[in-house]
């Protein structure tokens, strides 16, 4: 069985759907998902890309404007301040001066992970969550 469909899917069933317009939403299966993510790559209406080290996939990363991702959490904050062209944002999970979180996913990953890779803090979006940005060369 391929480790996607030992949790029924990525993320428990969601495959990265919440953010898109059709969402996850209530009754809809790991498959139904995974087939609109699917369809979502065919239309060229998603785009993103596995991270590998070496063999082993340690990562995923959402790029790409973002009306792609027009239901994304605290649009009001992330829309303040949005600047476009070569500039990388991640939104990873705050963890110093905090306890440590019981059953989080931290799928987005850890703010210090983004700092040593040259990340700067733009704007907070939430409690614990921050737009990061690095500025990248063409």
């Amino acid at each position: 069985m391929a480790r996607t469909e030992a949790n029924n899917g990525v993320w428990g069933g969601c495959w990265c759907m919440g953010f898109h317009p059709e969402g996850v939403g209530t009754g809809r299966t790991g498959f139904q998902n995974r087939e609109a993510k699917h369809a979502h790559v065919r239309k060229g209406t998603v785009h993103q890309v596995l991270v590998y080290d070496g063999d082993a996939c340690v990562g995923w990363c959402q790029y790409g404007p973002p009306a792609e991702l027009p239901t994304i959490k605290n649009p009001k904050a992330y829309n303040t301040g949005l600047a476009g062209g070569r500039l990388v944002e991640a939104y990873p999970e705050q963890v110093e001066g905090r306890e440590p979180q019981r059953g989080a996913y931290l799928h987005t990953g850890p703010e210090n992970l983004f700092e040593e890779l040259g990340f700067a803090r733009d704007r907070k979006i939430a409690k614990w969550r921050w737009v990061m940005r690095r500025r990248v060369e063409p």
